[in-house]
């Protein structure tokens, strides 16, 4: 008895599990709208494409203050 009860608990977590990983696959599968300042047709060359990553990742790592409590 205490096996089935364990083999019905390990289903229902792989179930749950896979019901997960395939909820994140299908997100990850959605196409981003293009950013407001690149037009997606336009070609991107190799120098391009690491200029924008450089100037995101400038962005990105820029200190931002804190909003004041009020």
């Amino acid at each position: 008895m205490r096996m089935l009860i364990n083999l019905v608990g390990l289903l229902l977590v792989l179930a749950i599990v896979a019901w997960l990983v395939k909820g994140s696959f299908t997100s990850a599968n959605r196409v981003l709208p293009a950013s407001p300042g690149h037009s997606a047709s336009q070609p991107s060359t190799p120098q391009q494409v690491q200029q924008q990553y450089k100037q995101a990742l400038e962005e990105a790592l820029k200190v931002r203050p804190m909003p004041a409590d009020e």
